[in-house]
């Protein structure tokens, strides 16, 4: 989260709030901060601190006193305030909110949902996801705590014929091509792809015979090995593939490649090899990403059962 400056006033933030006489005291705090830095004053770092709890202060007092109209936060925020909060403040301006929406509410957990229906009796709910994709995380229908409180609530509530359902089936993200397979697969056909056929990358490269999907698969006789802290797994020679794959790309590319790796010890390790040069990321932190070029690493396991992560249809 970016710091609030006042020399530097985004839209809504506590200096766009509050008023002139206010901005202009932290202006002139934050200048005879600046000439104290530049002359190396011993006093800086005490007046730093000073002016830093005056401002925290400041946006407290605020915050006491604002009744907005829209609310941003995450579950967890908002779950948090209601066990930490320490005065009326947040329950009465929670009280009277009128409608709740939920986004990517395929990762809300049946248990949250019960949270946030006793917070707000009174609202109406919205949930915007789709329940073909992620679930909420870590969850396993083999333990008993999952199955009763850990399922994903969008698909609970879909279960309920009384509540309306919205289809939205036109695809902006991928082209016609890409789109097939998985709209085959589990939407029975119905979604419609808006995006047209992009340039073929892998194709123009060699990778791929022209007019074929720009799908490529690597098979690589590689083996996995496990992280004896974290049991996480991790593959070097699938590493040193995609090292040499990446090298058949242009310089210019890097910023269009997305790297996913199915476990977090591969990708720690490839960020380290790769530097800060290339996006590297795992399944969950990839979702809502978007790049010309996508590699997925499997890091290929040993046994059948290590596969039910990689086999998941939600994934």
């Amino acid at each position: 989260m970016q710091k609030l400056d006042p020399d530097e006033v985004l839209p809504f933030d506590f200096f766009d709030q509050t008023d002139y006489n206010t901005r202009r005291t932290f202006r002139n705090d934050k200048a005879a901060l600046e000439v104290l830095k530049n002359t190396r004053d011993k006093s800086y770092k005490g007046k730093l601190r000073e002016y830093e709890e005056a401002l925290t202060e400041a946006k407290r007092a605020y915050e006491r006193t604002a009744r907005p109209r829209i609310v941003l936060a995450t579950v967890e925020m908002l779950m948090g305030k209601m066990i930490t909060a320490k005065s009326h403040l947040y329950e009465n301006a929670l009280s009277k909110v009128t409608r709740v929406i939920i986004d990517e509410a395929s990762l809300l957990t049946e248990a949250a949902l019960f949270c946030l229906i006793w917070r707000f009796p009174q609202a109406q709910f919205v949930f915007i996801g789709d329940d073909k994709q992620l679930p909420p995380f870590m969850y396993d229908p083999r333990i008993l705590g999952h199955e009763l409180a850990g399922r994903s609530a969008l698909s609970v509530v879909m279960k309920n014929e009384n509540i309306p359902i919205i289809s939205l089936e036109e695809v902006y993200r991928a082209p016609p091509s890409l789109v097939e397979p998985y709209n085959r697969l589990s939407y029975e056909g119905r979604l419609l792809s808006r995006k047209p056929e992009g340039d073929c990358i892998l194709s123009s490269l060699g990778l791929i015979p022209p007019n074929r999907p720009q799908l490529l698969f690597v098979q690589v006789d590689g083996k996995q090995e496990r992280n004896k802290q974290t049991m996480s797994l991790h593959n070097n020679e699938e590493r040193a593939v995609v090292m040499g794959l990446l090298k058949r790309f242009p310089e210019s590319m890097k910023d269009e490649i997305l790297i996913i790796c199915l476990y977090k010890e591969q990708k720690k390790r490839l960020q380290e090899s790769l530097g800060k040069d290339y996006t590297v990321l795992t399944v969950d932190s990839s979702q809502g990403k978007e790049k010309a070029i996508v590699i997925l690493l499997t890091t290929r396991t040993e046994h059948a059962a290590d596969m039910g992560f990689f086999c998941c249809r939600n994934r």
